[in-house]
């Protein structure tokens, strides 16, 4: 779920791995873990991913497959 919409929001900005890295100030390599689900985003990341892809912390941590949605 955060990999898929971390890649999502990154691709809809057309940022590439590398400039989102820059902003973020980790590597290019951590993105990329991150993106195929071999790393784990600590908080601090995923704030600094959030502000660098303008967009809420909410945003990457929602799922909006139909079992996670409550009525």
């Amino acid at each position: 779920m955060i990999t898929f919409n971390i890649k999502s929001i990154r691709l809809s900005r057309n940022i590439s791995q590398e400039e989102l890295a820059l902003r973020v100030g980790c590597s290019q390599y951590y993105i990329s873990k991150l993106e195929r689900n071999n790393a784990n985003p600590t908080i601090d990341i995923l704030y600094k991913i959030s502000k660098a892809l303008n967009c809420c912390i909410k945003d990457l941590i929602s799922c909006d497959c139909p079992s996670c949605k409550t009525e």
